[in-house]
């Protein structure tokens, strides 16, 4: 039976294992972050984030990341209807991540849909 919906819960832990497993080396060469926020009746939606001054939606910068995600999870492969990217930028408030959690203000800037 193909599975057209994830909840909550299965999206945070296949997010976890993304952002440590997958996500980890972009975040850090690119300074983008690529989070999966949910997937809901075959349509995934991402967010991308940065706070690089000159951040902007790039739609070959979503395809890649879309298609890395893809590639991470096959089972959204074969439920996938079409895809939504947000493009935020962040914004660093507080924290130093060690004694204090980092705190960060997110702005949107545009959202792209890719249908597949």
């Amino acid at each position: 039976m193909q599975k057209h919906t994830f909840s909550d819960k299965e999206i945070q832990v296949l997010n976890d294992y993304f952002v440590h497993g997958v996500d980890k080396y972009s975040r850090m060469l690119t300074q983008v972050c690529t989070d999966i926020k949910s997937f809901k009746k075959g349509v995934l939606t991402i967010e991308l984030s940065s706070s690089k001054e000159n951040f902007q939606a790039d739609l070959t910068l979503a395809l890649k990341r879309v298609r890395k995600v893809l590639e991470f999870n096959p089972t959204f492969n074969l439920n996938i209807k079409s895809c939504q990217v947000h493009f935020l930028k962040s914004t660093w408030l507080s924290g130093d991540g060690i004694t204090t959690p980092l705190e960060f203000e997110y702005t949107l800037i545009s959202t792209v849909t890719i249908n597949l």
